[in-house]
């Protein structure tokens, strides 16, 4: 996945030297793309946990960490007030019942800070799910992040800042 967002996201920008000699970099379309997308990725490879509250926690902690990453998103005037006192909750202490709004949010600031959709990248998306059923917590844990593989199975459509 670390090729696939370093290929898209503007943090990446002018790294064109990753990719030459690539059969992508041949292609002028897809040339143009590299380094012009906001990339929010997320690996859950990790939620490795045995009970619920555990992996719901370890969940959030991927979350809050995107949001650190892009503190930037508080200068200026492109957030109202309310906004970033969410941000800054969001980033520090995010709750069992933000989670599933938490990151249609934070596309939904990075689209209107770029002007793009944001691509989400979800790696090992069904770890987490896989270890809650083998210990007995399934229904918890559907409950709290199974906005994920709702969107995941409609490719993330119609969720305002994510790229299609």
């Amino acid at each position: 996945m670390s090729m696939v967002e370093q290929f898209f996201s503007v943090e990446y920008s002018g790294q064109e030297k990753l990719f030459q000699g690539l059969s992508i970099w041949e292609h002028e379309e897809y040339r143009r793309l590299q380094g012009t997308y906001p990339v929010i990725s997320l690996s859950f490879a990790n939620v490795k946990e045995k009970d619920f509250d555990t992996a719901s926690y370890r969940l959030r902690q991927i979350l809050m960490k995107e949001y650190e990453k892009r503190s930037f998103l508080l200068e200026g005037d492109l957030l109202s007030d309310m906004e970033k006192e969410y941000f800054r909750g969001m980033a520090s202490n995010m709750g069992e019942k933000d989670f599933p709004m938490a990151l249609y949010q934070l596309s939904d600031y990075l689209y209107r800070y770029y002007g793009k959709k944001v691509i989400i990248l979800l790696d090992e998306y069904d770890t987490p799910m896989q270890e809650a059923y083998v210990d007995g917590y399934w229904e918890e844990l559907a409950g709290v992040c199974g906005f994920f593989w709702i969107y995941r199975g409609r490719g993330f459509c119609g969720t305002g800042g994510m790229r299609t």
